[in-house]
């Protein structure tokens, strides 16, 4: 063995998902906060490699040989007690005992690598609408990792720039169907299937039901209530309501980040708007980890 789970507290195991299916009626799930997920891999170099998506922790366990792994978000971590590194590439030692606790509401990610996980459909991502994939980790569970070389090259990298965004500053491209969505909205519930807004304000609906139609995470749509919701990672992908907009995709890892009662604020953008802002935050992407040999001779 070589993990084996203390606490898992509420943690999932996910990636990229799974993207290829939906005209199978399969979910895309996958991390729901794709942007700390990312650079959980890139800080590995392991590209859309399965990670821990921690909801809710404390999140422990103990290795029984070296791994090499990093920690992504806004946690506190220790090691045998003593605090540890966050946001950067480090060695576990053999016997030491992790711990992981969120600070905020968002997911943490926790990547370790050489991680060895069964695949479902070609992604190893649990799917909570689905049941696909691994289940939910639980106290006791083991989980086996390839040999790997503590002088990975890969150790002592770190996340040198922070991405400057304004989480409750949600950006969409209106349509298919009329709704005035833009203002403010309250959070009422998150969930990774989707975002419940509330307002004092329902939206009327003279169209609260449709033939069920494509639908995708980001979809914002608009139920008799007149509240909308925005779906998640682990959305079906289908669906009879109307739906306002899409929250485009630069902005879908803000969504893993709000917290119930929060604020925001829905700002609509065209298209090629949409692809300009993808393009920005895949650049702030590329330059956002440093790795030791950046940082040349000391």
């Amino acid at each position: 063995m070589t993990i084996t789970i203390i606490s898992a507290g509420i943690t999932l195991i996910e990636d990229k998902g799974r993207s290829d299916y939906a005209n199978l009626g399969v979910p895309n799930a996958g991390a729901f906060d794709k942007i700390s997920f990312e650079l959980s891999c890139k800080l590995i170099n392991e590209v859309c490699a399965p990670v821990f998506e921690v909801l809710r922790g404390p999140f422990v366990f103990q290795t029984t040989k070296n791994l090499v792994m990093a920690v992504v978000g806004e946690m506190s971590v220790s090691i045998d007690g003593y605090p540890g590194p966050t946001n950067s590439v480090f060695v576990l030692g053999t016997n030491n005992t992790i711990r992981v606790q969120p600070k905020t509401d968002a997911p943490v990610y926790v990547s370790v690598k050489g991680l060895e996980v069964e695949s479902s459909l070609g992604s190893s991502s649990h799917d909570t609408l689905s049941q696909l994939g691994p289940a939910p980790l639980k106290d006791g569970d083991v989980l086996e990792t390839k040999d790997i070389d503590v002088n990975d090259s890969t150790v002592g990298s770190f996340i040198s720039q922070s991405l400057k965004t304004v989480i409750c500053d949600l950006r969409y491209v209106p349509g298919p169907h009329l709704f005035e969505i833009r203002g403010n909205w309250q959070v009422r519930s998150i969930a990774r299937s989707g975002i419940r807004l509330s307002t004092n304000h329902p939206l009327k609906n003279p169209n609260s039901s449709l033939a069920s139609f494509p639908v995708m995470p980001g979809a914002i749509q608009v139920p008799p209530s007149g509240l909308p919701v925005i779906l998640g990672p682990d959305c079906g992908t289908t669906g009879g309501y109307p739906v306002a907009g899409v929250i485009i995709e630069a902005d879908l890892h803000k969504l893993a980040r709000l917290s119930p009662e929060a604020e925001i604020n829905l700002i609509p953008v065209s298209p090629t708007e949409a692809a300009a802002a993808l393009v920005q935050l895949e650049r702030a992407l590329s330059k956002a980890i440093t790795r030791p040999e950046d940082m040349g001779a000391w």
